[in-house]
């Protein structure tokens, strides 16, 4: 059994979810603890899907969530204050006052630097 790490690209619906799924299965099939899988993606709503078709039995995070993770798990060992997420709205009212107290008004909070 291969343990490698892969990098797999294609456009929608060529079958990338399917063949990590089938690739994990096959891990699993062969006495690979489920904890010792690394799964990745972009969206919550392709993790879920990846999650559910492996019986919730894998982890599966988005990049953002295993970033996360891997602070929350450095914080909790040092017996530091874990870090919270800050929703969408906070960070766009953050950005609009510190943007307000630059006078900074070439910057758009939405877009970026113009």
């Amino acid at each position: 059994m291969e343990t490698s790490m892969k990098l797999v690209t294609a456009p929608p619906g060529a079958g990338k979810t399917r063949r990590l799924v089938e690739n994990i299965k096959d891990r699993l099939a062969a006495g690979i603890s489920p904890y010792s899988i690394l799964a990745t993606t972009f969206t919550r709503e392709a993790a879920r899907e990846i999650a559910g078709r492996l019986g919730n039995e894998v982890p599966i995070r988005t990049l953002h969530g295993f970033a996360y993770w891997i602070i929350s798990v450095a914080r909790r060992t040092r017996a530091e204050r874990i870090p919270g997420v800050v929703s969408s709205e906070r960070s766009q009212a953050t950005m609009e006052r510190a943007i307000e107290d630059l006078g900074a008004k070439n910057i758009d909070p939405k877009k970026g630097m113009e």
